[in-house]
């Protein structure tokens, strides 16, 4: 999974879910604290036509950073989420599912 920040106490947000498996993408990041928070897309679910056509799900978009694609095949591995807080995408046959985005917190100053 995608890392936490944070800002002190004020304001967090995690990163996006790893894949999970064929049939699971991950869960996209999500804001919790702050004046505006975003919470990522999640993942999409994988499909089994037969025993060799598989395609894992996409991971989940957020508002910064993009999903991982789905892969076609056996034994394919997930792609990583985009930064910030962008979901990975799903593996096939037993496969490592991708690493999830990192989460980002964006403090602006008001003079």
């Amino acid at each position: 999974d995608g890392g936490t920040s944070s800002f002190a106490s004020f304001c967090s947000a995690t990163g996006g879910q790893g894949g999970r498996d064929q049939n699971n993408g991950g869960a996209g990041g999500a804001g919790s604290g702050g004046s505006i928070n975003f919470t990522g897309q999640g993942g999409g679910a994988g499909t089994a036509l037969t025993l060799s056509a598989k395609k894992s799900g996409s991971g989940g978009s957020s508002f910064f950073g993009g999903g991982g694609y789905g892969k076609h095949g056996s034994g394919e591995a997930g792609i990583a989420g985009g930064n910030y807080g962008g979901g990975a995408s799903g593996a096939t046959d037993g496969e490592d599912g991708g690493v999830g985005g990192a989460g980002a917190v964006m403090v602006m100053e008001y003079k």
